[in-house]
């Protein structure tokens, strides 16, 4: 099976960068990587163009939990899926602290999108190092109660973000993440009797990016995915 690259660009790169990113990205990235890019809303369309000639996945940063009402600035499902993005990010932990998105309020939003055939990306973590407990809450309450739409094994993708590690300068210890990786993978086959793919994402880098990617089924990452030269060279050797 291919690693797995999710690329989440956040508030990052207007049309221009946008533009600049994908022409030369395109040319050099390794096509043995299952790459997922999230550019911001205004240029999913214009990516997902760029890209329909390549095995690249535009994919959204968020989607709301309504079809369609009166919530200003919000996407909904339907929206992303006529600009053809089958993706989206749910639970990103920048959308849990600044927007204080609950695991009520994440449980309707992938609820909606395995309705209408959006894969998943679920975003879990906790706050301080290996409780299990925080995981396996956010699991129950999120991600069991929506499997009954997951029609096959490719509906939903985890990722593993541990929020004391994100955006840090700490070094990650190699063996409590991988505890953690066990942890999730025999709790969800023990429950539901297959595979999940499961992704590590928090202060990923050149220096430990290969350990992580030898245990995880690939990597999320954020400002190191913000410019074109700085992704390639991150993942060129995996």
């Amino acid at each position: 099976m291919k690693k797995i690259i999710i690329a989440n660009w956040k508030m990052n790169n207007n049309l221009v960068d946008t533009k600049e990113f994908f022409e030369h990205f395109i040319i050099k990235y390794n096509k043995n990587i299952n790459f997922f890019i999230a550019p911001a809303y205004p240029f999913l369309h214009y990516s997902y163009n760029m890209c329909k000639n390549t095995d690249i996945k535009i994919t959204s940063q968020n989607v709301h939990y309504s079809k369609t009402g009166s919530f200003t600035g919000e996407v909904s499902v339907d929206m992303l899926k006529s600009i053809n993005i089958k993706t989206v990010i749910i639970g990103h932990y920048e959308r849990k602290l600044y927007f204080h998105e609950n695991n009520k309020i994440l449980l309707k939003k992938v609820n909606i999108s395995l309705k209408n055939n959006l894969k998943v990306i679920l975003c879990i973590g906790e706050k301080n190092n290996i409780i299990y407990e925080q995981i396996k809450q956010q699991l129950d309450d999120i991600l069991i109660p929506n499997l009954e739409y997951n029609t096959n094994n490719n509906s939903v993708y985890l990722a593993y973000e541990p929020i004391w590690a994100i955006g840090s300068n700490k070094q990650i210890n190699i063996k409590i993440i991988k505890k953690m990786y066990e942890y999730i993978k025999n709790y969800l086959i023990n429950y539901i009797n297959y595979d999940i793919p499961l992704i590590y994402g928090g202060n990923v880098n050149k220096e430990n990016i290969n350990n992580i990617i030898n245990i995880f089924d690939g990597v999320m990452i954020g400002r190191e995915s913000i410019k074109s030269k700085n992704l390639l060279n991150l993942t060129k050797k995996i």
